[in-house]
């Protein structure tokens, strides 16, 4: 019925002579057999990969993550602690909320650890819980304080400290104030004498010069190029008689 016409294509087909194949098809297949010798060589550094894992997670003690290695969290953890420690010591914000926030957040770094130290292998993870329950203990009992009494009073605006003199002399003053501690009766209560130097609009450092329990009353004066007097008489104090006079030598650098 119908006509059969003749290929006019000569590379039409499987071959383009008895016995040969297309130039195409044998570049297909040169290029399938070296992708599969690469698969073969890849396959078992990717199976010994799986295994590793399997074994890291099952026994919980060696991640196979480096960026979750526990070691690593603990020693990051560690040097937070230590740079937030010394910030508490020597740094202050302007703002009282500020300074309450970052005591929480130091008093809750502990618990962060805890994690990883159980991730650790048998030996280690009892000497780092060993050492991490009195520094957990310590975090717990401040960070109850801070929800008993120290927010509470935040939020209330509870007055805690009054100013009682303030000098000024270059890029420093000179501070002395009355302070007491939240909690009533419990915390101390008492005359602080302290060096202050801006840093940032926001954040200052301080050097804490002398401190005199149950007083309530002092006066500044200067006597000398970066020199101070105090004085608290005998009615500035609530419980003991004493009538104090003394001389702090200060630095324009607090520290240095």
């Amino acid at each position: 019925m119908y006509d059969r016409q003749p290929i006019s294509n000569p590379n039409f087909g499987l071959s383009t002579g008895p016995g040969r194949l297309q130039p195409g098809f044998c570049t297909f297949g040169r290029e399938s057999a070296r992708n599969f010798q690469c698969e073969r060589r890849i396959a078992p550094d990717r199976r010994v990969d799986a295994v590793y894992r399997g074994r890291a997670q099952m026994s919980g003690s060696v991640p196979w993550n480096r960026s979750s290695n526990p070691v690593r969290r603990l020693v990051l953890l560690t040097a937070l602690m230590v740079f937030m420690y010394l910030c508490m010591r020597a740094l202050r914000f302007t703002h009282a909320g500020l300074n309450l926030a970052f005591g929480c957040l130091f008093l809750l770094l502990p618990l962060f650890a805890i994690k990883p130290a159980l991730r650790l292998p048998r030996w280690a993870k009892i000497v780092t819980l060993t050492l991490l329950m009195p520094l957990l203990a310590f975090s717990l009992v401040g960070l109850f304080g801070m929800v008993a009494c120290d927010i509470p009073d935040a939020v209330n605006h509870r007055q805690l400290s009054r100013e009682l003199c303030t000098l000024h002399q270059g890029q420093y003053s000179v501070h002395l104030a009355w302070e007491e501690t939240s909690g009533g009766a419990v915390g101390p209560h008492g005359v602080i004498l302290e060096q202050r130097r801006t840093i940032l609009p926001c954040i200052y450092a301080v050097k804490y010069l002398d401190y005199f329990e149950g007083a309530s009353d002092g006066s500044l004066s200067f006597v000398g190029p970066d020199k101070v007097s105090l004085y608290i008489p005998i009615a500035g104090y609530d419980r003991d008689q004493k009538n104090i006079q003394r001389v702090y030598s200060l630095r324009p650098w607090l520290y240095f």
